[in-house]
């Protein structure tokens, strides 16, 4: 009974976060309040209540829950080995194939946090950034990426990625046209002359 009860909260507790992160990404932290999240699941303000105890909670979870996908997008380029250049495809490829029908990344929200929880946020952010400039500079050492600036590279291709998940999953764009960009963009950083565009 106590399990089943368990797992009813957590998935009542996850179709809140779900909501919110949509409201949340359409509209920005100031745009939300709880009771557009309790109306839009239909249920009482109190009865969210009972899950969250304030808009601000909500805001780190959702925020939070949404650098867990990216640290699950990294591993499995890490796991997936290869050279920087195949490490970094990897990366992007697992991010934008999880976009359409998935969750909302709302990173916007930082200014809507106390100071301790935005440091959370910002520190796991920043890890993961130093992640991806290690995966690019492996790239660079290994010969099969090339760029003059990899900090601004690595600040290029995050934001970019983040860009063309939202278009995927709000339906946008259609995967394979991302996915031709994305070939595209990485073709300007890769070593490997045939996978460079034609400059005609």
């Amino acid at each position: 009974w106590d399990g089943a009860r368990s797992q009813q909260f957590n998935a009542r507790r996850d179709a809140i976060i779900t909501v919110a992160s949509a409201l949340f990404e359409a509209r920005g932290f100031a745009g939300v309040s709880l009771a557009d999240i309790a109306r839009e699941l239909g249920i009482t303000n109190n009865a969210l209540y009972h899950y969250f105890g304030s808009k601000e909670e909500l805001a780190f979870v959702c925020s939070d829950r949404a650098l867990d996908r990216i640290d699950a997008y990294l591993d499995g380029a890490e796991e997936h080995g290869g050279s920087g250049l195949q490490r970094l495809k990897t990366f992007i490829s697992l991010m934008l194939a999880g976009a359409p029908g998935g969750p909302p990344l709302p990173l916007r929200m930082l200014y809507g946090l106390g100071e301790e929880r935005r440091a959370q946020i910002t520190e796991k952010d920043q890890r993961q950034r130093a992640q991806l400039l290690g995966i690019l500079r492996d790239g660079i050492e290994d010969g099969s990426l090339h760029t003059t600036d990899p900090v601004l590279t690595v600040d290029f291709l995050y934001a970019g990625a983040f860009s063309m998940y939202r278009r995927c999953q709000r339906g946008s764009v259609d995967l394979s046209q991302v996915m031709t960009v994305v070939a595209s963009v990485l073709s300007g950083v890769s070593t490997d002359p045939s996978k460079r565009s034609d400059p005609k």
